[in-house]
């Protein structure tokens, strides 16, 4: 008895202790993820932005395993910056490429502009918990999730996840109205870039996505 009298308090004692390791762990790497999101620039981190997403990028990435297929040009067609930075771009195949059917339109998500935002997407966990849910989960899904073509997170919330873009797929893009959102930002985005089939007020948007579910697209 006085065995077990001593083991029990030395076992809570190594919980605690491990406990704390591990939250000290995670606090030095939330101070240092913080650190590395206020830098202006981060060197060696990566393709982290759209800019990155050039034709010779995409032909590397896209079109390893497509003999002859070449990215001959890309076009920005429209984006919005906020939580992170969001654009919708056009992309010209050679004749391989086309045969392919490689995506001619893509929508790229990437690092934050501002600090404030970086910040905030890194101290979160927001870009490298997206990345490897397209990279882990998302095929499990059968078709919920759109495509990725690409996805990568590294520190400082620089990251860079390029995807199907839904639009150009045939898919519905459905926002909320301003009159019924606390902060009309991201469905505010989304209306002016014109790519919505509808802008609806919140209590309307469970009925809209139970007729769409069932085939009613009007």
């Amino acid at each position: 008895m006085k065995g077990a009298g001593v083991e029990l308090p030395l076992t809570r004692r190594a919980r605690t202790l491990r406990h704390r390791a591990s939250a000290a762990a995670a606090n030095l790497t939330a101070a240092g993820e913080i650190v590395a999101a206020v830098l202006p620039a981060l060197p060696g981190s990566g393709p982290s932005s759209a800019a990155d997403v050039t034709a010779a990028w995409l032909t590397k990435q896209l079109a390893s395993t497509t003999p002859g297929a070449v990215a001959q040009r890309i076009s920005p067609l429209d984006g919005t910056t906020g939580t992170t930075d969001r654009r919708r771009l056009a992309v010209e195949w050679n004749e391989s490429g086309r045969a392919a059917g490689l995506p001619d339109h893509l929508f790229v998500k990437s690092t934050p502009l501002s600090a404030k935002n970086r910040t905030m997407v890194a101290a979160l966990g927001m870009a490298v918990n997206e990345a490897r849910f397209y990279n882990e989960a998302a095929a499990e899904l059968g078709g919920v999730a759109p495509r990725a073509w690409y996805a990568r997170a590294g520190v400082g919330a620089r990251f860079l996840i390029v995807l199907e873009d839904i639009v150009a797929a045939g898919g519905s893009v459905i926002a909320q109205d301003e009159a019924t959102s606390v902060v009309w930002g991201m469905p505010g985005a989304a209306a002016h870039a014109g790519i919505c089939s509808a802008v609806l007020p919140l209590n309307q948007i469970a009925p809209k996505l139970v007729r769409l579910f069932s085939g009613d697209r009007s």
